[in-house]
């Protein structure tokens, strides 16, 4: 039997996505202080399960093991980074009493299908609508009839979101450079008219002060 770590990654591998997690807290027996007190002594232990998704193939381990064979097989190339990062993050968000991320667009709110179809969806193991278009052959015949249109359909609007989200950083941008622009036509404008008034300053005429000593009087004209 392949190790947990390994199943785990063989998993994901069939689709490149992250695989689907989900945590619990079990008891189980210490046989050594059961032995040394005579009486059943039982420890908390956290596990996970991990299920491919669109399928029912699953692996359950605990969640101390689980890290470690995560961190060896991002060593061993099997695993991504950001995938064990994921799952490391999840668990942190499972324990402190958080609802772990997902990974996508929620088939619950894809607006795009109808309630009957998201509820087959979600039964045939799916939880976002870029799982949907990544699926597999074993998932679409979870799914059944539609399965192949339902696919196609999620590409379909990948795609478009993905543009329109392209299309509005392009006019985010645009209305940056704009700002910008329009800053720079207002610093320009003050400068110019600065200008003027300092070239107009300088054109008008130095008035003459005429002093008292330098004006002669008529008697002044006579007496010579």
């Amino acid at each position: 039997m392949a190790g947990a770590g390994t199943l785990a990654s063989d998993l994901e591998s069939k689709t490149g996505r992250p695989a689907y997690v989900s945590f619990k807290t079990i008891a189980k027996q210490n046989k050594k202080a059961s032995e040394e007190e005579g009486r059943y002594i039982g420890r908390d232990v956290d596990m996970v399960t991990v299920r491919q998704i669109g399928a029912t193939d699953s692996v359950e381990w605990e969640v101390p093991r689980w890290l470690e064979q995560n961190r060896i097989e991002v060593i061993n190339g099997r695993l991504p980074q950001e995938h064990a990062e994921k799952y490391a993050e999840s668990y942190k968000r499972w324990k402190a009493g958080q609802e772990m991320p997902m990974e996508g667009t929620p088939i619950k709110s894809w607006p795009v299908i109808s309630p009957a179809q998201v509820e087959v969806i979600i039964q045939a193991g799916i939880r976002t609508v870029e799982d949907l278009a990544s699926l597999n052959d074993e998932g679409l015949r979870r799914i059944g009839m539609g399965a192949v249109e339902l696919k196609q359909k999620a590409k379909t609007w990948i795609d478009v979101s993905q543009d329109k989200g392209k299309v509005t950083q392009e006019m985010a941008s645009v209305s940056r450079q704009n700002d910008q622009l329009q800053k720079t036509v207002e610093t320009l404008m003050a400068k110019v008219e600065k200008l003027q008034e300092e070239m107009k300053a300088a054109k008008k005429p130095k008035g003459r002060k005429k002093a008292d000593d330098d004006e002669i009087s008529a008697s002044e004209l006579m007496d010579e």
